[in-house]
């Protein structure tokens, strides 16, 4: 696919500015379009794709592709999802594979990086599964041929449309799909059946094809309303599972699992967020209800712990459950931030484990301007967040004179002050649990 001069300039200059090598003449028979490319994917793969950018031989596809595929950290979610599904199942992972069928189906391969590494668990469990890739472009699946050998990945790449693929493919333990989310004109689009393809169209058919099923979805999408729209369509309950996949705070994707024996009991929720240092879980029943009624008095609270959920905590909504597991007070109904005593005691509180950011509270002011200036005092620089508040962040950060960063929290929110509701700061320095 590159050529040697090419792929010798690409190991010359793969640190180097790709703005400027542009600028830069090349020596004869390096394709230099293909050179920057390659650079610049393998600079983008240091952290995204780490395992890739230090294969040798790997190529990469343009810009554009690179920042919409998966992460390596979200893609290895999914492959620790999907194999301990596929061991619980065994047995009928078995029997498929006796049948000539297949165990992993990936019916939208795109680049292949959720592929590869699902297709890389499940190996591990169960040789010789019987890993297809699908996919309509042509160029991806030479690509993706290419990849899989230099990564040593034994897998089928199948370049067809991926429903007529599905309509003929015998049984498989597991079908994933990733539809494409945008419009015929380029455009972005959210809504299940604006998406290519249409999974509402096709989820009996899936369904009638494998055991399970899992469909990743955009983190914009409402995930009620995907369940509901799921379940319609497949003609009875078949979502089985809902994660919420998170990275440093920032939601990447939701993952729908569904399975035509499903009992019919409502979803189980997984809110997972990758802080840097490892995944933050917390799990639970879409049907496990708790009533948000320790509502806090921030009268008295300097010392005490601020928490604050993670992205995928706040996506899933699930607020009043915060307070019954973790042992935590909300500051009010809506705002979304969660007060805890300080337990310098020693010993693990329910709090420590809680699904988010940890900081303690040294000051405390409603919104005028004594308070304010003795609150802040000796602070010029700090993290402005807003939470059911009557002004945006910047607006706040701009009334309060402070620039933005440094490890101070400043935020601004709704909460009981002496039994009555008001405007308020909180001011917070991020502690260690």
């Amino acid at each position: 696919m590159i050529n040697d001069a090419t792929r010798h300039f690409i190991s010359l200059h793969r640190n180097d500015d790709v703005r400027m090598l542009a600028l830069k003449g090349a020596a004869n028979d390096v394709d230099m379009p293909m050179a920057l490319q390659q650079i610049q994917g393998w600079q983008t793969a240091r952290t995204k794709l780490p395992s890739w950018a230090e294969c040798a031989g790997i190529v990469f596809p343009p810009h554009l592709s690179m920042e919409q595929c998966s992460s390596e950290l979200t893609a290895r979610y999914k492959a620790s999802l999907i194999a301990e599904r596929l061991k619980a199942g065994e047995e009928t992972a078995a029997h498929t594979s006796s049948r000539d069928g297949y165990s992993v189906v990936d019916l939208t391969g795109g680049f292949g990086i959720d592929f590869f590494f699902i297709a890389q668990a499940c190996e591990g469990i169960y040789p010789g599964c019987g890993a297809v890739y699908v996919e309509q472009q042509s160029h991806l699946c030479t690509m993706a041929e290419h990849n899989f050998r230099a990564l040593a990945l034994e897998a089928e790449v199948k370049n067809c449309d991926s429903i007529a693929f599905l309509q003929n493919m015998p049984h498989a333990y597991m079908v994933m799909v990733d539809p494409a989310r945008r419009s015929s004109s380029g455009a972005k689009v959210v809504m299940l059946g604006d998406c290519a393809p249409n999974i509402l169209e096709i989820c009996r058919l899936m369904l009638s094809k494998a055991h399970m099923v899992v469909v990743k979805l955009s983190p914009m999408l409402d995930w009620h309303l995907a369940v509901e729209q799921i379940n319609e369509a497949a003609g009875r309950t078949v979502v089985s599972e809902v994660h919420v996949v998170a990275v440093k705070n920032e939601c990447k994707e939701l993952l729908m699992v569904m399975q035509g024996q499903h009992d019919g009991t409502p979803p189980t929720m997984t809110c997972a967020n990758h802080d840097g240092a490892g995944w933050q879980l917390m799990s639970y029943r879409q049907d496990e209800t708790a009533v948000l009624t320790t509502i806090a008095d921030v009268t008295g609270t300097v010392g005490s712990v601020l928490l604050e959920p993670n992205a995928a905590v706040m996506k899933a909504g699930c607020f009043a459950l915060l307070c019954e597991r973790y042992g935590v007070r909300a500051l009010a109904t809506n705002s979304h931030l969660f007060i805890a005593a300080g337990g310098e005691g020693g010993g693990i509180l329910p709090w420590h484990h809680f699904p988010g950011r940890a900081l303690r509270i040294v000051a405390v002011s409603k919104m005028n301007k004594r308070e304010l200036g003795e609150a802040l005092k000796g602070i010029d620089r700090a993290n402005v967040a807003v939470r059911n508040f009557p002004m945006g962040a910047d607006a706040l950060r701009k009334k309060l004179h402070l620039k933005d960063g440094g490890t101070t929290f400043v935020y601004g929110t709704t909460a009981m002050v002496k039994g009555k509701p008001a405007n308020i700061v909180i001011v917070a320095e991020q502690m260690a649990r």
